[in-house]
């Protein structure tokens, strides 16, 4: 839905550009775009953040995400002074967010898999009740 929202929003960025500025000025169509991928970008990352958090790594995940930004802004301060227009910022700022994405899934993911251990027996007795058989009442 908000891949679709976001193609209609940058479709329609001529036509609305100027009816939200009064016509002052022009808004970039990459601009725009930039700004549907990075909210795609915060969007794929806050699945795994929360999963995270629920596995009581809230400080690493904070520190990763830290980190993100400041290479994002790092990123954008780069292309700026290499001559880049101010379309460029939601772009840098969505690298930065989609990397962290990949590495918090990746972390995890792996956190959840099972550790390699003793293999169980392949079959147990279960007691009557256990097994789907209704429970018996005392005599």
């Amino acid at each position: 839905t908000s891949a679709a929202l976001g193609a209609v929003a940058t479709a329609l960025t001529p036509l609305l550009g100027g009816l939200i500025t009064s016509g002052r000025f022009e808004v970039d169509r990459l601009a725009v775009t930039g700004w549907v991928v990075y909210a795609a970008s915060t969007a794929v990352v806050l699945p795994y953040g929360t999963l995270a958090a629920v596995l009581r790594r809230q400080r690493a995940t904070f520190f990763i995400r830290l980190g993100d930004s400041v290479a994002s802004v790092g990123l954008l301060a780069l292309l700026l002074h290499a001559g880049a227009s101010a379309a460029a910022a939601p772009w840098a700022l969505s690298a930065g967010s989609l990397v962290s994405a990949v590495i918090i899934r990746s972390w995890v993911l792996s956190a959840r898999r099972p550790t390699p251990g003793p293999v169980a027996p392949a079959q147990q007795e279960l007691p009557a009740d256990v097994a789907g058989a209704p429970p018996t009442t005392p005599r």
